[in-house]
């Protein structure tokens, strides 16, 4: 459990923020060592996907069905180019249980570019497992073989609530309850992840329920996509990963993975654009 005043919070990303690093290494420094890893992707443009939704859609642009599609594709955007999610598939439907999209996620690319960036160390010896909620959780690093760059990939269950009002505790346990009924064959696995996205915050009762949860749980907080001045989508500036959280079991499951030093120091903003064009592995 988080002692007495480290709540969970959300961390900002906005784009051009200013943070403290607490690194002595200069932030643009720390960004520029990811140039020479080569991520290997697949040439997908979601914003062609976007912009051909749209033109394809306009006669039903004020409805419900079309928001949610609108944002589910700047969800895939976001996934794709920030996290290195690969392999996403859509499955929302009537009996989707509540999740959009499904998708194996390997966290060794970001990793290795931690390790190049010098914002994490290689471990000598496998970390220690730790008590949380009632788990044992014991880190993904341990099951890395960083010599022959090879790692397991996570599963991802992904729920996008496209809300103009805080995401409420009766949200977070919804996709708790579809992330158990689709691992409980596997209760002792936390090789599947529930992941909620969200142009809004949770509220201060869903911070504290996500704190007490016995299962790993990531929230990205991902704005909507705004109009320019031409009234088409401005595509740079709006539909951007905002924010992340991680509740204490996913921050101990990922503990050494270098994922925390991705999203603060932004490192996926260099490596995308020194990428190859195959899928992710």
């Amino acid at each position: 459990m988080a002692k007495k005043g480290d709540e969970l919070k959300i961390h900002d990303n906005k784009p051009g923020s200013s943070r403290s690093t607490g690194y002595s290494a200069d932030l643009q420094m720390i960004r520029h060592s990811c140039r020479a890893l080569r991520f290997v992707r697949s040439s997908h443009d979601y914003n062609s996907d976007i912009l051909k939704f749209v033109a394809s859609n306009t006669l039903i642009s004020d409805s419900a069905v079309y928001k949610g599609k609108l944002y589910e594709l700047t969800v895939q955007r976001e996934l794709y180019n920030k996290l290195r999610i690969g392999q996403l598939d859509v499955v929302g439907g009537a009996h989707d249980g509540g999740v959009d999209i499904k998708a194996l996620w390997n966290l060794f690319p970001i990793f290795q570019c931690a390790l190049d960036a010098g914002v994490i160390k290689e471990p000598s010896l496998p970390l220690k497992g730790t008590r949380i909620n009632d788990t044992l959780v014991k880190p993904l690093v341990n099951q890395y073989d960083i010599k022959n760059k090879i790692a397991p990939s996570i599963e991802v269950l992904v729920q996008c609530k496209a809300y103009v009002s805080k995401i409420s505790p009766k949200e977070i346990r919804e996709l708790a309850g579809t992330y158990l009924s689709l691992t409980a064959k596997n209760k002792a696995s936390l090789s599947t992840i529930p992941i909620m996205c969200s142009p809004q915050l949770p509220t201060s009762s869903s911070l504290k329920l996500l704190e007490k949860l016995n299962i790993p749980f990531l929230y990205l907080r991902i704005n909507t996509l705004r109009h320019g001045s031409l009234n088409d989508f401005e595509l740079t500036n709006t539909g951007q990963l905002m924010g992340y959280l991680m509740n204490p079991i996913l921050k101990g499951y990922l503990e050494g993975s270098g994922f925390e030093e991705w999203m603060k120091f932004e490192l996926y903003n260099n490596a995308m654009n020194h990428s190859q064009d195959k899928d992710f592995i």
